[in-house]
Formats: structure tokens, C-alpha cells, sequence
């Protein structure tokens, strides 16, 4: 009969240290989002006059395969080059025409992303310059990634030299899955 006493009151102790560790940790886990990757889907309008990256309102976890798919035209202003002088209009790939003839497409050293073309989709994971965050990269028409070195809200921009956006018109819509 003293064993099942016993037994009885070590299982009530043990049930009531796991009820008192789990209300100890209850803050503590709500006070953190859970890094457990969930699918989703977002749109997003990308106005080409926006200086503003665009939050997509998705949050992007290490290792979460991130897709992009985006459409539409959009415009940067004048342009004189050789070949290409008007008003280009240009895709989210940073491809560009005047009057439907096709112009190659135009790097800018002062563009948000120098290394992207004008008027080209680009993308970051995380706000620009924070830790953990992937900085801006390029998107384009279609984007299929993941890595492990990033986390964070993602945003989208179009591809200009910062002050020049002014004269910029048109959007891209995009359309992304995590």
C-alpha cells in the first residue's frame, strides 16, 4: 500500500513541476515568432516611381524555398543613348525598348543595385544593411531560391539610381510563394 502512496504523490510532483516549467516558459516562447517555415503566398504592386521598398508583408525563415514571379511594364524617363533615345519602356527582367524596338539593357554605377539592370525587379531579404538581412539582389521576371544566410520581411523595389525616380511610371506585379 505504501508504494502506491508513494508512486501517487512522485507522479502529482512530477505533474505539477511540468504545469510550473510550462507556465515559466510560456512567456518566453509567445514573446518569439516561430521559426517554423509555414507556406504563403503574397501579390504585390511595385510602382516604379516608389523610392520606398515594397514590404511584401512575407517573412522569409533560412532555408524556405522563396519564389517570384512578376509582369508588367514600367518607365524610367528619357533616355539618349545610341539606338535607344525616348521613353523605354522596360520588364521586370531590366529589358528595355523604344517604340517597340529593343534596346540593350542599361547599367548604372549609382543604381540602388549596381549590378542589376535599370528598371529591373530587385529584391531583399531582411531590411538592407541589418544583420541578417541578404541585401539587395536581383529578382527579375522569375526567381527560385533558398539559403540558409538570411531571414526576414521581404521587399521588392525597381531598379533605379536613388533621386531619379521622379519621373519613373508604370508597376510591376508580382506574385510570391514561400
Amino acid at each position: 500500500m505504501r508504494f502506491k502512496q508513494k508512486a501517487a504523490a512522485v507522479s502529482a510532483a512530477g505533474t505539477v513541476l511540468m504545469a510550473f516549467a510550462a507556465l515559466q516558459l510560456a512567456p518566453a516562447a509567445a514573446a518569439f515568432p516561430s521559426p517554423v517555415p509555414r507556406p504563403a503566398t503574397a501579390t504585390a504592386a511595385v510602382p516604379a516611381s516608389s523610392k520606398t521598398p515594397m514590404d511584401t508583408g512575407l517573412r522569409y525563415w533560412p532555408g524556405q524555398l522563396l519564389q517570384i514571379k512578376a509582369t508588367g511594364t514600367a518607365s524610367y524617363g528619357s533616355e539618349g543613348q545610341p539606338g535607344c533615345t525616348g521613353t523605354p519602356v522596360t520588364t521586370p527582367d531590366g529589358d528595355r525598348s523604344v517604340n517597340g524596338v529593343p534596346c540593350s539593357q542599361k547599367f548604372d554605377p549609382n543604381a540602388t543595385l549596381p549590378t542589376a539592370p535599370i528598371g529591373s525587379l530587385i529584391t531583399s531579404i531582411g531590411v538592407p544593411g541589418r544583420s541578417h538581412s541578404s541585401g539587395w539582389f536581383y529578382a527579375g521576371s522569375h526567381l527560385r531560391m533558398r539559403t540558409s544566410k538570411c531571414r526576414g520581411e521581404i521587399y521588392l523595389l525597381y531598379n533605379d539610381a536613388p533621386g531619379a525616380y521622379g519621373n519613373n511610371a508604370g508597376k510591376y506585379n508580382a506574385r510570391l510563394t514561400l
